[in-house]
């Protein structure tokens, strides 16, 4: 994927996590705004309908009250009279059932109360209302006389109330009842006070008065909540007594008017019912208030949909300001994109430009032009174009280094020629003319080294040719071959040359000819062996230090050596030994290394005796092993070259 579409695709996501983000916290917010408004406007209604229904019955019980009183100041005395009994019927005021009484008579102002409907009817028209007066007896509390009349116009009396009802069980407990009873299939709003002769409870007095359900009921039904919703008010029974819908009707079975009802207590229900709204199935929520008093539960209730339709309004606008940001921020980041990643196309496209470029043919001219492309293509100073010229900074050190690497290539192949020639040149010899001859030569990573040949003479003598290599290249190892070649042309052409002659003729060449003349340095410097059958030997060269191991004696000793006169390393003179006699078994030694490690013995002379007299005893090729490895091991790690030459007489 490319950056410019990473760039995009992240910009995309960012924008849209925080319009995300945005819409949810705003929706949240607005959502929990109408939650709010929703609960304190149902909490505040219905408070308010608790409020008014609470008044209402508040002013009936003052009144309620008032008429006991009246009731109370027109009686005088209480009793019970045994000699005067009531049998009369007594009917259940609900189940309409009745029971047979027998009882003594109640007297009020020494008059029997049953059936003495001059008192009630006194005050009523007094205080307006119900009134009656009522008589304990065992099955329950027995109306005796009363003002409240029959469908048909008779007095409702010989009604009772059962003993497990409130207001029987309140009198008999000789307490003031005051609440709400259903009388003549209306609803009452009632005082009960008990009456007491002998200090206990025998009967009552009454007072009621219908509430003005129909203003109430006005009053709570011009109530709105939202757009549709009606708050309503439901009894302890369940029967809805003030409701838009389905008034006076038993609401029990709904689940939701079952928890009310049974919780008789404040709170709050959810539930989904066309019955007392229009939308049938939306959910509603509604506040309820329990009223002791009238067993009453006041139920404010709205659509909760009508509380969101704004929210649903600002969700739209939400969802549509939300598509129009991201639109927006896309065709921001596509800009934003295209321009960061103009730069950095470029330095790619460069990049690849490069990447088919062949350094090692050359072709190092083409970074120019690329770069100055790049340049031409991108005016912005920006990190893209710094990093650019970074990069192209490092790619300038990567093709010098790759010139290096090239030249480091060529010359590598030049020393792996010299190696093979040097290789070819320094072979170990065999024994010639009566002598056992062996050579080491210290393997080089960079040059040809030192090289060894040997030609045999017409009269007996041997040859033995040590060069020693001062450059290191491929041209080293061909002037070595051309050594090999011009010694092999003088000893035949002069076979009874001397060493000297034949080192002093080979060093001009090399040294005169091609160091002088040609400017080349590949050869310092060759010494000659000459070795004869009488045991004698000639030693010419530039090296000063030549040793001899006397098989008779066990040691080594240093031959003296005399100025030859011929040039040497540096242009000093070299040297040479003449006529030294070698009997068998004994041992010579040149072309050895310098230690560098002895500054008091420069040469290694004492090192070099010392090797070769531990090692005297064995073949001569153990010992030019032995020291060889001993001179380019750990004890030989600071020498200038390792190389040495062996001759043993047989």
């Amino acid at each position: 994927m490319k950056i410019k579409d990473r760039l995009h695709r992240a910009f995309s996501l960012v924008v849209l996590s925080v319009l995300s983000a945005t819409g949810i916290v705003i929706l949240t917010l607005t959502r929990s705004s109408a939650e709010s408004a929703l609960d304190k406007e149902l909490s505040q209604t219905s408070f308010l309908i608790y409020k008014i229904v609470q008044n209402v019955f508040d002013l009936n019980e003052k009144m309620l009250l008032g008429n006991l009183k009246l009731l109370e100041s027109n009686i005088r005395t209480v009793g019970l009279d045994e000699s005067v009994m009531i049998h009369s019927d007594a009917e259940h005021y609900i189940t309409r059932l009745t029971d047979y009484v027998e009882v003594p008579a109640l007297t009020i102002n020494d008059r029997v109360a049953f059936g003495d409907n001059d008192l009630v009817d006194t005050v009523a028209g007094i205080s307006g209302g119900n009134v009656s007066v009522l008589q304990l007896f065992p099955q329950g509390l027995l109306q005796i006389a009363t003002n409240i009349r029959r469908p048909d116009g008779r007095r409702a009396t010989q009604l009772y109330y059962p003993n497990d009802d409130k207001i029987t069980m309140a009198i008999r407990a000789g307490q003031t009842y005051i609440g709400k009873a259903f009388e003549m299939n209306e609803w009452h709003i009632v005082a009960y006070r008990p009456v007491f002769y002998d200090g206990k409870p025998i009967g009552a007095i009454h007072a009621g008065i219908k509430p003005d359900i129909d203003d109430l009921r006005k009053h709570i039904l011009d109530i709105r909540i939202g757009r549709t919703g009606c708050p309503y008010i439901v009894d302890t029974e369940g029967i809805l007594v003030i409701s838009a819908h389905d008034e006076n009707e038993n609401v029990y079975h709904l689940p939701y008017i079952k928890k009310m009802v049974d919780s008789r207590s404040d709170g709050m229900v959810s539930y989904r019912d066309g019955a007392r709204w229009p939308d049938s199935g939306d959910e509603t929520i509604a506040y309820y208030r329990y009223l002791p008093a009238m067993e009453w539960i006041v139920v404010t209730g709205s659509l909760k949909r009508e509380f969101y339709s704004d929210q649903e309004i600002i969700t739209w606008i939400i969802v549509l300001s939300m598509i129009i940001a991201f639109g927006a921020a896309v065709l921001v980041s596509l800009q934003v994109s295209d321009n960061l990643t103009k730069s950095i196309q470029f330095l790619t496209d460069s990049m690849n430009a490069v990447k088919d470029l062949r350094f090692d043919f050359g072709d190092f001219a083409a970074v120019e032009r690329i770069k100055r492309r790049l340049k031409e293509s991108s005016a912005a100073e920006d990190e893209i174009v710094v990093m650019t010229e970074a990069y192209y900074k490092m790619l300038d050190e990567l093709e010098g280094a790759q010139r290096q690497i090239i030249s480091k290539h060529r010359r590598f192949r030049q020393i792996e020629i010299a190696k093979k020639v040097g290789s070819m040149l320094s072979d170990d010899f065999e024994t010639l003319q009566g002598y056992e001859v062996a050579a080491r030569v210290a393997p080089s990573d960079e040059a040809a080294g030192q090289y060894f040949d040997r030609t045999a003479g017409p009269y007996g003598q041997s040859w033995y040719l040590i060069g020693e290599a001062a450059s290191r290249s491929a041209a080293a190892g061909l002037i070595m071959m051309m050594a090999q070649s011009a010694i092999s042309s003088i000893t035949r052409s002069i076979p009874d040359a001397s060493g000297v002659e034949i080192a002093e003729m080979m060093n001009r060449f090399l040294i005169d000819g091609l160091r002088v003349r040609a400017d080349l340095e590949a050869i310092r410097s060759v010494s000659i062996v000459v070795t004869r059958p009488d045991g004698t030997f000639e030693y010419a060269g530039m090296d000063d230090h030549v040793l001899v191991y006397r098989g008779a004696e066990g040691r080594c000793f240093e031959v003296a050596t005399e100025p030859a006169g011929m040039p040497g390393k540096g242009g000093s003179p070299g040297v040479r030994v003449l006529g030294l006699g070698m009997e068998p078994s004994d041992l010579l030694v040149c072309g050895y290394a310098v230690d560098r490690r002895r500054p008091g013995d420069a040469a290694g002379r004492a090192w070099m005796a010392e090797l070769v007299e531990e090692f005297a005893a064995e073949r001569l090729e153990d010992i030019a092993t032995k020291t060889h490895a001993a001179m380019n091991g750990d004890r030989g790690a600071g020498l200038a070259s390792s190389t040495a030459v062996f001759i043993r007489k047989h």
